[in-house]
């Protein structure tokens, strides 16, 4: 490019703006889109439909391109011209018109079609699972290097070398090379302040060295008679510099260097492709190690129920992922009571189970302690409160049945939710305590519960109470109206509020929800 026909540029570091030739080491790296193969058949139907058309109604089509910017060459707009030696018109002007203008509809659909396809199609062929191969590592040496070889090959360069930017953007290592002395990989960093050719190249720049001079100036990192530096980038950020160096001065045409952006360009997709590797096995392992937590988390939830005369437990959960910080646990202690209990963790999935877990753990230690149910919270609650980090805090409700008296004795805090069930009714049972965490010295209140044969206690996480239909109408002001036999088993009644809670939830996105129904079992007699 002569000097007369640079543009210029401002350079805005040194004081007042003042216009500045582009120098011709300088060429700018740009990535086009070759349009020519993907407008060839456009051209080719559109010549053929008119050729067509005008054998075919005596009038000529003449294209008008809605858009002067537009890359493809199909009829946005048509006219009408008359074919020159052909007098008689087999059709009026206004309706070949409208024919004309159909056809223009048809046509654009078609290409917005098209297009559309072709990208889908890109986009499909990004999906391709990327696997590592055994012997990645020493793979990716190679390849980097049979790459660089390759393209200096290509342009007549003796060497090439890759300088990769560190995460604090402030230093160049050399990572790959080919023509170098072997050594030299054990270089120190070079500092990418005052490195102004790499620097100009991290701007988008294609720098070309054609002298041992310029190479001085611009303190180029390898020898030679000439050289040129190109970015190495990703689409979304720089990642370093690709350098190529001749032995001896000479210039490098404008296809060399597009050939030497490929490179880098492939040098990139390498790279990138080897964080995704890593990326893909790290997700794989993580995934792998939350999978076998949620089975421990499945294996610690009871499923075997306690054989007490004259009561029934079941119980139901579902989590919207494979961890969740609701939970339900069961069991006898030694004095013959049946106890239950819910949890309802908040924070992350994983959090939240971890939480739920040590809940779990905390139960079972002092359930069969001579305490009271309050005292068995209250402890809970101190220990979570010293050893949660955070202000993780979860809803409990906790009940204990003594079949010889045929009471159940009930703690509840957070908004944990305990209803009586009778056959035609849901009595809530108000007796809500501060949700355990959150104050190491919070008091839970101790109820009692009488329950007649056939009568059934369900406890209840807050979102399996809360979770709301369509209409906005919470669960738990339907379970009155949900059919339940005063003979049903708490089995039945389990099935039957899951039925009706999944139905009212329809299509919205379900929450984790834990229920327990404890049954008096009605007398055979």
């Amino acid at each position: 490019m002569r000097s007369k026909d640079r543009p210029t540029f401002s350079d805005s570091h040194k004081g007042p703006a003042v216009e500045k030739e582009i120098p011709e080491y300088l060429r700018l790296h740009v990535e086009k889109r070759d349009v020519a193969a993907e407008t060839d058949s456009i051209i080719g139907a559109w010549r053929s439909f008119r050729h067509q058309f005008a054998n075919a109604t005596g009038w000529k089509l003449e294209a008008v391109p809605a858009d002067s910017k537009s890359s493809l060459t199909s009829p946005q707009l048509v006219n009408l011209k008359e074919v020159e030696g052909m007098p008689n018109r087999r059709l009026e002007r206004r309706v070949a018109q409208e024919l004309a203008a159909t056809f223009a509809d048809v046509y654009q659909e078609l290409e917005a079609t098209r297009r559309a396809l072709r990208r889908r199609e890109a986009e499909l062929a990004s999906c391709v699972p990327v696997s590592p191969q055994p012997d990645e590592e020493r793979h990716l040496a190679e390849r980097l290097e049979a790459v660089l070889r390759g393209g200096a090959e290509a342009v007549n360069c003796h060497s090439a070398a890759v300088y990769m930017l560190d995460d604090a953007t402030s230093e160049l290592k050399l990572r790959s090379h080919w023509g170098l002395a072997p050594q030299c990989i054990l270089d120190p960093p070079r500092e990418l302040r005052g490195s102004v050719a790499d620097l100009e190249a991290l701007l988008g720049h294609a720098v070309v060295l054609d002298s041992p001079m310029m190479m001085e100036y611009w303190m180029a990192p390898i020898s030679g008679g000439s050289a040129v530096c190109v970015p190495v980038s990703s689409p979304t950020m720089p990642l370093g510099t690709l350098w190529m160096a001749c032995e001896h001065s000479r210039d490098f045409s404008p296809m060399e260097t597009n050939i030497i952006e490929i490179v880098s360009g492939r040098i990139a997709a390498d790279l990138e492709r080897e964080i995704l590797i890593e990326e893909g096995i790290s997700l794989h392992k993580l995934r792998d190690q939350v999978e076998c937590y949620a089975q421990h988390q499945a294996d610690c939830t009871p499923t075997v129920k306690p054989d007490v005369d004259g009561w029934e437990i079941a119980a139901w959960s579902t989590q919207t992922e494979s961890l969740g910080g609701t939970m339900h646990d069961w069991g006898v202690t030694s004095d013959g009571s049946l106890f239950s209990a819910i949890v309802a963790a908040t924070g992350t999935p994983l959090l939240a189970s971890s939480s739920a877990a040590s809940l779990q753990v905390a139960l079972r230690c002092l359930i069969d302690m001579p305490l009271q149910i309050d005292d068995v919270i209250r402890r809970i609650n101190e220990a979570l409160w010293q050893t949660s980090p955070d202000d993780g805090v979860a809803s409990f409700a906790l009940a204990k049945a003594i079949p010889e008296k045929a009471t159940c004795e009930l703690v509840l805090a957070g908004e944990a939710r305990a209803y009586h069930l009778l056959a035609k009714e849901a009595r809530k049972l108000e007796s809500h305590g501060p949700a355990v965490g959150q104050d190491d010295l919070s008091q839970f209140t101790r109820g009692r519960l009488t329950l007649r044969q056939g009568q059934t206690l369900l406890l209840a996480s807050p979102n399996f109470a809360t979770a709301e239909n369509s209409a906005g109408i919470p669960f738990e002001k339907r379970l009155s109206s949900i059919d339940r036999s005063a003979h049903r088993s708490a089995s039945a009644v389990v099935e039957r509020l899951r039925a009706a809670w999944l139905t009212h939830c329809g299509a919205r996105q379900p929450v984790d929800a834990t229920i327990i129904a404890l049954t008096r079992r009605p007398s055979k007699t």
